[in-house]
């Protein structure tokens, strides 16, 4: 009787073709951690896929739940076309999945900004997680796009990261102004080893996510704070305390779903943004 990771596998290979290589080893990796990889397709349950769902959110992550769901669906549903099993129990557990009070990631409102950095300054993490968790506060970018970041893609000279478009959400290559402060934790980066601005330990991989979220953690702000609540927090606050037009702010976290997407709109507006958000923390959250 063929499992689920056996059918997974056949369904990932049938369909491999239409998608991005990095979307489709992301696929795999999921599918070869999946906790019901080895049972039997026909005799899983609905209490199974609900079991193996509540163990990832109760690690206090929603979307990678989602994503799992989303995983087991697929597959399950590839089975019942091929006449593996009759039905699939998958398809009536969409409205399982637990929400997330602020989204689908926590994040904190400004007032609560200088505990939490005082909190990641004395925590127990090494220099390169507290060097994450402080540039994903000054630039707000994803922590997708931050982990991956190399260092080739630092203009330093110009005080501009450009993000290449295969690790943006939207295909499209993005500009960061970096402010004063994000230049000095970037170019103490530079001295480190390897291609990666934040690597693991041999060097030759980036840093995992699950790291950067494993510190906010432990300082104490599990179900407060994750990695990607960055992004509302400084959307949040940069409109509200240094009254920066919506548009500006939008362009820069690359919320843009228009086909002429234009990298430097609003670059100089941008620029002094990214600085004054910066100085503002400096001087209201330290």
């Amino acid at each position: 009787m063929s499992t689920f990771g056996q059918v997974a596998l056949d369904w990932h290979y049938r369909n491999k073709a239409r998608w991005s290589d990095r979307y489709s080893a992301g696929l795999m990796k999921r599918i070869t951690a999946s906790e019901i990889k080895d049972v039997p397709i026909a005799a899983i349950t609905l209490q199974q896929v609900l079991k193996s769902i509540r163990a990832i959110e109760d690690r206090g992550v929603f979307e990678p739940a989602k994503r799992e769901l989303q995983l087991i669906n697929n597959v399950m549903r590839y089975a019942e076309i091929t006449g593996i099993i009759t039905a699939n129990p998958a398809e009536k557990l969409s409205g399982a999945l637990t929400k997330n009070k602020r989204g689908h990631y926590a994040s904190l409102h400004i007032g609560q900004l200088p505990d939490f950095i005082s909190a990641v300054d004395n925590g127990q993490m090494g220099p390169q997680t507290r060097a994450a968790i402080n540039l994903l506060l000054l630039t707000f970018v994803r922590p997708n796009e931050l982990i991956a970041a190399k260092k080739k893609e630092f203009n330093l000279s110009e005080k501009i990261w450009e993000i290449p478009a295969e690790r943006m959400k939207m295909r499209k290559s993005h500009l960061v102004p970096l402010s004063n402060q994000a230049m000095e934790i970037i170019e103490k980066q530079m001295e480190s080893n390897g291609d990666f601005l934040l690597s693991c330990q041999n060097w030759t991989r980036p840093m995992g996510h699950a790291t950067i979220l494993a510190a906010i953690y432990r300082i104490g702000y599990k179900d407060k704070m994750t990695a990607h609540g960055f992004r509302s927090l400084a959307r949040t606050a940069i409109r509200e305390k240094l009254n920066y037009p919506v548009e500006v702010i939008e362009r820069q976290l690359a919320h843009s779903h228009n086909k002429a997407y234009d990298r430097t709109q609003f670059i100089d507006e941008r620029k002094k943004m990214m600085q004054d958000w910066s100085n503002y923390i400096m001087a209201n959250c330290l």
